[in-house]
């Protein structure tokens, strides 16, 4: 299974991971699984195993000016990548965490649900935008995409909740993401970007998104269990925090969150292909202990030991040892070179090491 790797995306690196095991080991069978985090590269996984028709919606940037974002229709399934129209944490700046808007990503489930599709898959990376998913619901509203400002929209959030539910009545939501983080707190969005901006902004950024995720909050999930008792803050949930929040705003429409890694591994038929296999190997971009512990190398591993296989690991960066990797049931691991020459001399090597 190959995620996005070496700076390229999970197809490429895939094909490239095919092209060295077969030069390594001609006689070989290779079974290439395209994997994903659930965040990026959601498409490319589902197209691999669901084929669908994909479309193109124009829709509001995280700051503004329209952008070009994907959609892919699959049997009364649509999914999307949140980031086409948020961007990623790693583009951030000051204006678009505090005047950024999700509303892109409402436009974009307005466009899935108009197109016939009965279930909206959403991944959710960490996004340069700090809104907790109010310009989402507020554009599923009825609402003109518009400069998210936190102390002005709280008050209008449980009127545009209602009405963004009436307006998605009958679809499913479902948000994929390697983002499992809270919608505040010390492990929430804005606390993640206090290495970025430093203590002080990122002290601010969570202070000035607290009325709307308050407002969320009391808002709750439009269906609970009156004999469960008292049910938690959405905003405690892990996955409400994920792409800046719109997790939040999402699970206050009726949605849910799934863990992307082990939600991509069961739709693209893990498990059962790796019953069928004599060797695992899995490519991932670090091989971390948050790598081992929940991302596609978790996945792969599981898969695995269930079927009784080995499990061959290889990224770029390799940052575990020799027990790091017996505990999280990976049998080997292998650095790559860089780039695609890097993937397919680091296949070569590894299908020479392990043909039998």
């Amino acid at each position: 299974m190959a995620g996005a790797c070496n700076g390229v995306s999970a197809r490429e690196a895939g094909e490239a991971l095919r092209q060295g095991w077969l030069e390594g080991n001609p006689g070989a069978q290779v079974d290439l699984a395209t994997g994903s985090d659930g965040s990026l590269g959601l498409l490319d996984a589902v197209e691999s195993v669901h084929g669908g028709v994909r479309e193109v919606a124009t829709v509001a940037s995280a700051t503004g000016p329209v952008v070009p974002a994907l959609i892919l229709l699959a049997g009364g399934t649509a999914y999307l990548q949140a980031h086409d129209a948020l961007g990623h944490r790693s583009d951030a700046s000051i204006e678009s965490l505090t005047h950024g808007s999700s509303a892109g990503v409402g436009q974009l489930i307005a466009a899935a649900r108009d197109a016939g599709a009965r279930t909206v898959v959403i991944g959710a990376a960490p996004a340069a935008t700090l809104d907790a998913g109010w310009g989402a619901i507020a554009s599923l509203a009825g609402g003109v995409p518009e400069p998210f400002d936190a102390l002005a929209s709280a008050p209008l959030t449980a009127e545009l909740v209602r009405a963004a539910r009436a307006a998605l009545a009958g679809l499913s939501l479902v948000v994929t993401t390697s983002d499992l983080v809270p919608a505040k707190g010390l492990k929430g969005p804005a606390s993640a970007l206090r290495h970025q901006f430093g203590p002080e902004t990122s002290q601010m950024l969570e202070q000035r998104l607290a009325p709307v995720v308050g407002a969320l909050d009391a808002v709750g999930a439009p269906r609970q269990d009156l004999l469960a008792g008292a049910a938690p803050a959405l905003s405690s949930l892990l996955g409400s925090g994920s792409s800046g929040g719109l997790g939040l705003g999402m699970l206050a429409l009726g949605g849910s969150i799934a863990p992307g890694s082990a939600w991509v591994g069961n739709e693209i038929g893990l498990e059962q292909r790796a019953h069928h296999a004599d060797l695992v190997v899995v490519c991932s971009e670090q091989l971390d202990p948050v790598e081992a512990s929940s991302g596609m190398t978790a996945v792969a591993a599981s898969a695995a030991r269930e079927a009784g296989v080995a499990v061959l690991a290889l990224a770029p960066s390799v940052l575990l040892e020799r027990r790091g990797l017996a505990a999280a049931g990976i049998s080997s691991a292998a650095r790559l070179g860089p780039g695609l020459d890097g993937l397919v001399a680091g296949a070569v090597r590894a299908a020479r090491g392990w043909a039998w």
